[in-house]
């Protein structure tokens, strides 16, 4: 299955020119994806421009945030992912 995101999409987001974290991004693109797959936001073919951007910035916060909690604050996934995705979850009745 194609995923919204491909690994060079993602290093260019990320501003990565090396390929010894090629495997961890590849890790950070399929739990972007997975996470939004699992709270109901729809993917469409051709993947939905918004879907991507939330992809990306889901891949950003995984990527900056490598543990649960730093030692200065806890970090929360960006809102924009859910204001980006909310048109495209799953209504559930």
């Amino acid at each position: 299955m194609a995923t919204a995101v491909s690994l060079d999409q993602a290093k260019a987001h990320l501003r990565i020119l090396h390929e010894f974290e090629d495997t961890s991004i590849l890790e950070f693109v399929e739990a972007a994806e997975d996470h939004l797959k699992s709270v109901g936001v729809v993917f469409a073919t051709p993947i939905q421009p918004a879907i991507r951007q939330a992809v990306l910035l889901l891949i950003s916060h995984f990527y900056e945030n490598r543990s649960a909690v730093d030692s200065v604050a806890l970090r929360e996934v960006p809102l924009a992912v859910s204001a980006l995705t909310a048109p495209f979850r799953e209504i559930i009745f």
